[in-house]
């Protein structure tokens, strides 16, 4: 991909930034891992956690999908301010309640032992404020985007994190309710922050309740399909949770690790993408080209990614016996974390493709389409997941979320095809299996050698095994003729 244009500088600043935040956050579980291992007490601060994320990434995730499209279109404050209050307003009764009957509620959603119970209870409150603080920080992000201003929250998340790691290297090993605290702390801080240089750029928000105006009818309107859209895919999260809760102690705590570092690997790079990918997605379908964007991104995302899965798999399991095998954390406990992870990162290949459709359907003010979609993909992976759970454990959670994902994007390209027609399509399939292609033929290659120079160092096979994967990747991404290479973002 040619760096020639704005675009492109501010990606790649975007991605130091976020790796800088990554490189914390791998920190963070690091220091989980090493001195709380895999307890009940993590158990039941990961499903507090879960529970919280369920709640406002319900919200979030569709609040920013029809808000960012309205600061773009310069829809009035009051109307956008009026839909902000309903939505959170709604959440926050939800969440006191929950909170009120947390005790009687985890009882009935899990079989675990008081030990857990007593620990889901006490982590509750604090789990849903940190929740709180980054779905406020979603909404203020897509302010930002609106105005172009990407690196902005990136700068802002930056600097939290490292207060947050000073914090951490000063004090040494804390008190499980310590380190909650000082997340909290470091939330809270990033949340401040963003709040008050977006007040700055002329962000506005008065709490208000106007139901009868036309502009906020018409944001609830585009939210509810989109609520049930990514709310169905919190649903099935939040059941993946239920499920591996009550595979044992512990299981939980190592799929919580397993996608945290699939996230940390993919999400630096992939995030920022999706950041700069929608607003120009939105703006191409102004054009006569209107899936030009849309393909242009997909082609590019998938191969970065299937890079990062290459590059996992020469080096993954050196990176986490390094990093994670210490104090409290297992070999063996390592072994399923790396497996796990490889099989989240993997799925990315083809739901980066998906969540890119998702976003030209909202783009084109289309968010009904998705709500089917999304339904049948997560009854398809509660039902893979209970079917695959037994007889695989945690694998089979992942596997079913693999799986039900490729049916989502299979289905959301056929519609697609019967909506708006595809672009294209034969030229960028093409290209898209190429992609794969490399991918595999790269993996045999590092199999390979990994088989016959054998490093016992995690360091220097970190650095041996992950510069020739790179060499190997991009040597048959130029003898394949890769348009990935070649794209401009």
């Amino acid at each position: 991909m040619k760096i020639k244009n704005r675009n492109d500088l501010r990606l790649i600043l975007m991605i130091i930034l976020s790796l800088g935040g990554q490189i914390v956050s791998l920190y963070k579980s690091i220091y989980t891992a090493q001195y709380y291992g895999t307890s009940d007490a993590m158990d039941a601060y990961n499903y507090a956690t879960n529970l919280g994320t369920f709640f406002f990434d319900f919200v979030a995730s569709g609040v920013a999908t029809v808000i960012l499209p309205a600061y773009v279109k310069k829809i009035k404050n009051k109307s956008v301010n009026s839909f902000i209050s309903l939505i959170y307003g709604i959440v926050s009764i939800i969440l006191i309640f929950v909170y009120l009957f947390r005790r009687p509620l985890i009882q009935i959603l899990t079989n675990r032992d008081n030990i857990f119970i007593d620990a889901f209870c006490n982590y509750v409150l604090i789990a849903f404020l940190i929740q709180a603080c980054i779905s406020l920080v979603l909404v203020l992000s897509a302010f930002f985007q609106s105005k172009d201003m990407y690196v902005i929250p990136r700068i802002v998340l930056f600097v939290s994190n490292i207060t947050v790691l000073i914090v951490l290297l000063i004090i040494g090993k804390a008190s499980i309710d310590v380190y909650f605290r000082i997340i909290f702390i470091g939330a809270f801080l990033n949340l401040v922050i963003n709040y008050l240089l977006a007040i700055k750029m002329g962000f506005k928000y008065v709490p208000t309740l106007k139901l009868a105006d036309p502009d906020t009818q018409k944001l609830i309107a585009l939210f509810a399909p989109t609520l049930l859209s990514c709310g169905v895919f919190k649903i099935h999260t939040l059941i993946d949770t239920m499920i591996t809760t009550n595979i044992g102690t512990g299981s939980l705590t190592i799929l919580t690790y397993s996608s945290q570092v699939s996230g940390m690997i993919s999400n630096f790079v992939i995030a920022n993408m999706l950041t700069i990918a929608y607003p120009q997605i939105i703006r191409g379908v102004e054009t006569e080209n209107k899936q030009k964007e849309l393909w242009k991104y997909a082609i590019s995302f998938q191969a970065i990614i299937c890079l990062l899965v290459c590059g996992f798999i020469a080096i993954g399991e050196n990176g986490i016996n390094l990093l994670y095998v210490k104090g409290e954390f297992t070999a063996k406990s390592g072994h399923i974390l790396y497996m796990g992870a490889l099989m989240y990162l993997a799925a990315q290949i083809l739901l980066i493709i998906r969540d890119l459709i998702f976003r030209f359907f909202y783009a084109m003010e289309n968010t009904k389409d998705t709500v089917s979609n999304s339904i049948i993909s997560c009854v398809f992976n509660i039902i893979m997941s209970l079917i695959l759970v037994k007889p695989l454990g945690m694998y089979g959670v992942i596997l079913g979320t693999f799986i039900s994902g490729a049916i989502s994007m299979v289905m959301i390209l056929f519609r697609m095809k019967k909506l708006y027609g595809l672009e294209k399509f034969g030229l960028n399939l093409f290209e898209l299996i190429k992609n794969i292609i490399v991918l595999v033929i790269s993996v045999f290659a590092i199999i390979l050698i990994k088989k016959h120079i054998i490093i016992e160092n995690d360091v220097m096979a970190i650095l041996i095994y992950g510069v020739l994967t790179v060499i190997i990747f991009v040597i048959l991404a130029i003898i394949f003729k890769l348009k990935a290479i070649k794209i401009k973002l």
